[in-house]
């Protein structure tokens, strides 16, 4: 444990590639964990130090693609909300088509409402892909009165 929290940028490679020496897996991990977070800190001379440590570089690689995996990406309909607002009456239905090169979920919808904070909105949601209807809710939010939306959960 003592090793593991001294796990620095100036020792991170060195460590990882002891800990895979020992077969000290805690530390093994811990090692890749961190240069997974912080490239940097692999310095200069990394190709050099890690040649010989291939079970090293295999936890890098899962670390920097589970990173991948939970990258959260934003798609924003307006690219400078200040002083916008959205002039919908409620009356017409609205929508937003995107596409994504990759496996992605979608975990939730921002949706703007009046200028009138708390003002009780009813709204139904659709979300297709095609025709077919991959999610559909129909909720009540409270408008924020502002112009930053309303976050609605699509996990349900």
């Amino acid at each position: 444990k003592l090793l593991i929290s001294s796990i620095s940028s100036s020792n991170v490679v060195d460590l990882g590639v002891l800990a895979e020496t020992y077969s000290f897996q805690a530390m093994l991990k811990k090692c890749a964990e961190f240069i997974a977070n912080d490239l940097d800190s692999l310095g200069e001379d990394w190709e050099e130090k890690v040649k010989k440590s291939p079970v090293l570089l295999l936890h890098i690689l899962k670390c920097l693609k589970r990173q991948k995996e939970q990258e959260v990406v934003e798609i924003v309909r307006f690219k400078d909300k200040e002083g916008a607002w959205w002039t919908c009456d409620g009356s017409n239905k609205d929508a937003i088509t995107f596409q994504v090169n990759r496996a992605a979920k979608l975990s939730e919808i921002g949706l703007y409402g009046t200028e009138n904070e708390g003002e009780n909105i009813t709204v139904d949601i659709e979300v297709k892909k095609g025709e077919l209807d991959v999610f559909t809710k129909t909720t009540n939010y409270r408008s924020a009165g502002n112009n930053v939306p309303v976050k609605i959960s699509v996990d349900d």
